[in-house]
């Protein structure tokens, strides 16, 4: 399924995920964005494995950046 920017949802989800992973700091439209997304994806009853896996990591990743 592709998003509105264009990307499919594991696309956009893994591009997310490696900012955050790598110290970016991501505007709150783009994290809310992502996290909106990643929670779609969870919800989705037709979502892949694939996408599953990226939505939660996205969310992990989200997590620990709270942490610091």
């Amino acid at each position: 399924m592709r998003t509105d920017s264009g990307l499919n949802r594991r696309g956009e989800l893994r591009m997310v995920e490696r900012a955050i992973n790598q110290g970016w700091k991501t505007p709150p439209e783009q994290a809310d964005r992502a996290l909106r997304l990643a929670f779609e994806v969870l919800a989705d009853d037709d979502a892949s494995e694939r996408e599953v896996l990226s939505a939660v990591r996205v969310v992990m990743a989200a997590v620990r950046t709270t942490k610091d």
